[in-house]
């Protein structure tokens, strides 16, 4: 069963709750906007169904104590903070081909909870980790100008631009850094817009040397699931993997194992079959909070595990934050951070 949030909040609750009380499904996955995730998964916690959490990143997703929502990929804070050890490691062992180190950070971010959960967090590390922010740039999303906040970006000179997009906004901001020649010495990007097939096809060269990070997934990630998943998945939808859709994939096998640990804790399928819907959803739940897996699928990137826990403010959360990242060169991204999963060095204009 498919639902289509179409990108809006109240469209997604909408989609949600048709499909748990006319389609009765077993479990949900879902959402691509944190700003749809959190109320759509607000009605899975309602009606107590299993719901996995595909690439949203707001902290707030698996901090409201919802013990029926389980997320696998990063919260945003795991993002920044890999961001930050990131530019460290620039400061460490790339300062002269820089041309001096990184100290000073510009902000742009979409105002919806994906770019406030991002920036919040950019924040606290910033502080923590001795950078200093000269400029602090929220916009509205989908925006069709914003040619005076690149020129107030620009005007700043921050050594480092922190970006957090979807996709058409990220579009827009490449297109008119390009346009008034703002290039600045290190752009480093937040997943969500940047991550796509559409930004890339659509910018092309103008985003030569842009570093992105990225949900654990890579093309050039050596992993048994890039031995079979990225070509079948080009085969079926006509187009290349991207990290979102190999996320979504990676659900698809959490919950295949999930289903299976059900079913045998029912007594097998027969006595799987006469349990009530209600009963399914809650053998899948419980399946999932014991669920821990190192084989690959469902791990499919730089993680080693991919399990639920809970812990201080953290509800089902998989604790094995490892977001990497990536840079495009020669038009495509090669994995550049951390070290051990690196395809690439990063290189410099």
């Amino acid at each position: 069963m498919l639902g289509d949030s179409k990108s809006d909040k109240t469209e997604g609750v909408a989609e949600a709750e048709k499909l748990i009380t006319r389609d009765d499904v077993l479990a949900i996955s879902g959402a691509y906007q944190s700003a749809v995730t959190l109320p759509s998964c607000t009605i899975a916690q309602r009606n107590q169904v299993p719901y996995l959490v595909d690439s949203a990143i707001s902290n707030e997703i698996s901090q409201r104590g919802f013990d029926w929502v389980f997320r696998p990929c990063t919260p945003s804070i795991g993002w920044a903070s890999g961001q930050f050890d990131f530019l460290n490691w620039l400061n460490k062992g790339y300062v002269n081909k820089m041309g001096g180190p990184l100290k000073t950070l510009g902000l742009l971010y979409e105002n919806t909870a994906y770019g406030q959960s991002t920036s919040g967090d950019w924040k606290k590390f910033a502080k923590e980790k001795g950078f200093t922010i000269v400029i602090d740039l929220p916009y509205s999303t989908g925006s069709t100008d914003l040619t005076s906040e690149i020129n107030r970006l620009k005007g700043a000179k921050p050594d480092v631009v922190l970006m957090v997009s979807y996709a058409s906004d990220a579009i827009l901001i490449a297109n008119t850094m390009a346009e008034i020649k703002y290039s600045p010495r290190v752009i480093l990007t937040s997943g969500g817009g940047h991550s796509t097939r559409e930004f890339q096809q659509a910018v092309g060269k103008k985003i030569e040397g842009l570093f992105n990070m990225i949900g654990t997934w890579n093309a050039d990630v050596k992993t048994q699931f890039n031995e079979f998943f990225p070509a079948e998945y080009e085969k079926r939808w006509k187009e290349k993997l991207s990290s979102h859709s190999a996320q979504g994939g990676s659900n698809v096998y959490i919950l295949r194992d999930a289903l299976e640990i059900a079913g045998a804790s029912a007594g097998g399928w027969d006595a799987w079959n006469r349990l009530s819907l209600q009963a399914k959803r809650d053998a899948v739940r419980k399946a999932l909070v014991g669920y821990k897996s190192t084989n690959s699928p469902p791990v499919f990137g730089y993680e080693s595990t991919m399990e639920f826990k809970t812990w201080e403010n953290w509800t089902n959360q998989n604790p094995n934050w490892s977001p990497g990242i990536v840079q495009f060169q020669g038009g495509s991204y090669r994995s550049v951070f951390p070290e051990g999963v690196a395809a690439a060095k990063p290189v410099f204009k």
